[in-house]
Formats: structure tokens, sequence, C-alpha cells
């Protein structure tokens, strides 16, 4: 069987991400970060479903006889849209690795798989 050595100082680190995502994801205090979260994932996807983006065109007025029109295309919007959702999803996917991680690595420990330096 092949043994993995992980040094303290990874360890630690590891312990301390899975701390601090399971409190973020666990605790009361960031609960409105989470349902913010939640609500601009699900805002993205009523949106995106109900065809609700259109293209936008701002007038700038620089003098009287000179204006700049500025258009912003509907697929940039819906492609920035889901840049923004791909991202909110890792985050939080993310955040759900990391929390199990240390529970993951202490198994490991315990068969004999990994050892600690």
């Amino acid at each position: 069987m092949k043994k993995t050595f992980v040094d303290k100082e990874e360890y630690d680190e590891i312990a301390d991400k899975a701390s601090a995502s399971k409190y973020f994801l666990g605790n009361e205090r960031f609960k409105f970060i989470r349902s913010y979260l939640q609500n601009s994932l699900a805002d993205i996807e009523k949106k995106i479903i109900s065809n609700q983006i259109l293209e936008v065109h701002e007038e700038q007025t620089i003098t009287d006889k000179i204006k700049r029109i500025f258009i912003t295309p509907k697929q940039g919007q819906v492609d920035e849209l889901r840049g923004v959702y791909k991202w909110i999803k890792r985050f939080l996917e993310d955040l759900e690795y990391y929390s199990q991680l240390k529970k993951e690595m202490d198994d490991e420990v315990a068969k004999g798989k990994v050892v600690l330096k």
C-alpha cells in the first residue's frame, strides 16, 4: 500500500480551512451572505430562463452636437451572468469540499494511508 506523507504545516492549513468553511456554512452570523448568494443564483436563473435580458443602449451627451452611444449586447450580459453564476456555485462547492477535507484526511490517517510528519 502506497502511503502519502503530509507535513504538519499542510495538515494545520487543511484543518484551518475546514474550520473556517464549516463556520461560514453553518453559523447564523453568515446566514445573510449565504442567502444573498443563493438569491443571486436564483435571480440569474430567472433572468436567463425567462429571457428578461435585453440589449441596452445608453446615450451620453458630450456637447449639443455630439452624443456617445454605448451598446451592451444581450449575449454579453448573458455571458457575464453565466460567469457570475459559475463563480458563486464554485465558491459554495469549494467551501463544502474544504469543510469535509479534514475529516477525510483524519480518516486516511486512521487507515494508515496518510502519515503525518
